[in-house]
């Protein structure tokens, strides 16, 4: 019984991609382009709760895109490159939306570069608290997710309050990533994927999780069953796609 209870808030793969769909094409509207990054985050968000947080929901270990596991006391403890501080305070929305000092925030953090070199980060802290993390020097986008502590891991779609930004990197550097009233957002535009040439109604990142034809060297089992699915030739990306998708955010 116990076990059951314990894997309760796992999403389905229906109930993923509906969270997808809103989270992440908000946070997208904050960040801009590059945000495709935050596909793999989720998977760690509503499928691994319990690796990167502890039962009572403090911040346990952070993950590398690669699902390697990165203790927290390493994560500021190279001395080469830059180091990043980012920071998740606790605000008035956030406040409205139930959440308190101290509750868990998963934080993705990844370069520009991540769709060629798929370097990234998930972060587990906490409202309130500020993060050291050392990286090369560069540009980097960063998503946060906030929850209730006793939501972690009762409510199958904890993540109710998000936050998003970006930052160039030289040396020593903040972001201040405050936290947000997550909105859902309906599907109203007609795409088409740059991978597989898929053209459809519906959001873009909520396909882009489950595309077979996406190119990804992750393990886990979302990718593995994602590439077992039959795969289309990719076609190249259709001029003015991520405008399309920023216009179809305005007209929300």
């Amino acid at each position: 019984m116990a076990a059951e209870q314990s894997q309760s808030w796992r999403l389905t793969d229906d109930e993923r991609r509906k969270a997808v769909s809103s989270a992440a094409s908000f946070v997208a509207s904050l960040i801009g382009p590059g945000a495709e990054f935050l596909v793999w985050g989720f998977e760690y968000f509503y499928n691994r709760r319990d690796l990167i947080f502890n039962g009572s929901g403090a911040p346990a270990q952070a993950f590398t895109a690669q699902a390697t596991p990165v203790r927290l006391s390493a994560l500021a403890s190279n001395t080469s490159g830059g180091r990043l501080s980012i920071n998740t305070p606790l605000t008035a929305a956030a406040q409205r939306a139930g959440l308190r000092t101290g509750d868990p925030v998963s934080v993705v953090l990844s370069g520009h570069q991540f769709t060629q070199s798929r370097s990234g980060l998930v972060v587990p802290t906490r409202i309130g608290d500020r993060v050291q993390v050392s990286v090369p020097n560069g540009t980097y986008s960063a998503a946060a997710f906030g929850s209730g502590r006793q939501a972690l891991f009762t409510a199958k779609d904890p993540f109710q309050t998000v936050a998003g930004g970006n930052v160039l990197l030289t040396g020593r550097g903040g972001l201040d990533l405050s936290l947000t009233t997550r909105t859902p957002v309906p599907a109203k535009l007609t795409w088409t994927c740059s991978h597989c040439g898929q053209t459809a109604t519906g959001n873009a990142f909520a396909h882009s999780l489950i595309c077979p034809a996406r190119p990804t060297s992750c393990n886990c089992d979302l990718c593995r069953r994602r590439r077992a699915l039959p795969h289309r030739q990719p076609n190249p990306p259709p001029p003015g796609l991520w405008q399309r998708f920023l216009d179809f955010l305005d007209d929300l």
